[in-house]
């Protein structure tokens, strides 16, 4: 059983390495939690119902097990009614395989059986079971150890189809932002598997299923390299890909990674590139610091680096769908300011990206809100300006807010589907 106690956010030091019979008690225990939670809520919701007399007759009234059982076979059945809901509880434990003593204030998540046929459902972070489920592709998942001693939880992805199946069109990596994770990328995961692609993804130390000190990073080379680690590891397993397009994919800091990763590859030095392209969804180029705090960055990076000193500010957008909400109930995404190390990092890294925007040589496609709030779009601007690669594209959405893949009024779905067009065009 592979059970990370550094996932949870209730009683646990982030970070803990523990044997594995430790982890079995933890998980046996958080078990426990939880069953006791929920028999409270049927305990809860029992004592607030009244049964009339023909309820009790004709057995209309069930348990909440029978309920909820009944509303996942009527998601799952194909309906034409587009007028009528089902709601739906999927337990977190089941979604994650998260430790359900991470998940007492938060026990179950609602989804929406009419959009159920959709892969646009995947931008509401559907649950992981529908993926491995799914007939659109292979999932597997596996950790990869880094240079750091750190266990990186990885994802897999691979088409079904029998065109694809055995030679993919190509492989795509994705590298998530600071406090996310790489289960939230599902609906652009499922565009690039649908048109050939195998899509690969790693949780970053210290994110999501990933061992490490929760949202905290000494360096941000030490992501970069451990993108590396993954993606080398991923073509030593298939080395078929090896010879096929492949693709960077990065949001907000993961776009800072990509960045640093495509530039600095050593096979750049040989002048034989080893990505085909760059794609990058609101990168880290430029960020929003609060100037007392880029002042004394260096300062409090040294003196208190696991200190928080600025939460990000995406939170309220007003932009974000509904279905973003879903974000608020997710126990892998992390809800913390943003740690004193990790902030001077990140303007250190913006600092290098500009400095050496001239070495970036890979073609490059960046999508970004102009009133993004998290980073900059001018940033975005100026680096797509300064590149040596004459390949390069630029979108800029209104209206829209940081995490454009969680925007309304269709952007979400603008955004993949240039990408997807994008990477197709230069395979």
């Amino acid at each position: 059983m592979e059970v990370a106690l550094n996932w949870t956010q209730h009683g646990t030091v982030w970070g803990a390495r523990v044997t594995q019979d430790a982890r079995e008690q933890a998980w046996n225990a958080s078990l426990q939690i939880q069953t006791a939670f929920e028999n409270a809520v049927k305990a809860a919701s029992h004592s607030k119902t009244t049964r009339t007399k023909s309820e009790k007759n004709s057995g209309i009234h069930s348990s909440l097990d029978n309920d909820v059982g009944s509303k996942r076979k009527a998601r799952k059945g194909k309906s034409t009614d587009k007028d009528t809901e089902i709601q739906t509880e999927i337990p977190f434990a089941q979604r994650t395989g998260a430790p359900a003593c991470s998940l007492t204030r938060r026990p179950t998540v609602l989804m929406s059986s009419q959009a159920s046929g959709s892969k646009w459902l995947k931008f509401r972070n559907a649950s992981q079971d529908e993926v491995e489920e799914s007939s659109w592709c292979e999932y597997g998942t596996r950790y990869e150890m880094n240079s750091r001693g750190q266990r990186l939880y990885t994802q897999q992805w691979t088409p079904r189809s029998r065109k694809y199946r055995k030679s993919p069109r190509g492989s795509v990596f994705l590298v998530h932002g600071l406090n996310g994770h790489s289960s939230r990328f599902t609906a652009l995961v499922r565009s690039f598997v649908e048109e050939g692609y195998a899509v690969f993804a790693h949780d970053l130390s210290g994110h999501g299923r990933s061992d490490g000190l929760r949202a905290y990073v000494a360096k941000i080379q030490n992501y970069v390299d451990d993108a590396r680690t993954h993606t080398n590891a991923v073509f030593h397993r298939f080395p078929n890909l090896q010879e096929k397009p492949k693709f960077l994919v990065g949001h907000s800091m993961g776009g800072a990674v990509a960045i640093r990763l495509a530039r600095d590859d050593e096979n750049a030095v040989n002048g034989k590139r080893s990505w085909n392209g760059v794609m990058l969804t609101a990168p880290a180029v430029q960020v929003f610091p609060k100037p007392l705090l880029s002042f004394f960055a260096p300062i409090l990076s040294t003196l208190l680096p696991f200190a928080p000193v600025q939460r990000l500010r995406s939170r309220n957008d007003k932009q974000t769908q509904s279905g973003g909400n879903f974000a608020s109930l997710d126990p892998l995404i992390l809800r913390m300011a943003v740690r004193a190390r990790v902030g001077y990092e990140l303007l250190r890294s913006c600092d290098d990206i500009k400095r050496s925007a001239t070495r970036f040589t890979s073609a490059l496609f960046i999508a970004h809100a102009k009133q993004d709030r998290v980073t900059d779009a001018k940033g975005s601007q100026m680096f797509i300006e300064k590149v040596a690669s004459p390949d390069k594209t630029l979108r800029l959405y209104d209206s829209a807010a940081h995490d454009l893949l969680g925007c309304q009024g269709g952007i979400a779905e603008d955004v993949v589907t240039n990408m997807v067009r994008w990477a197709t065009e230069r395979s």
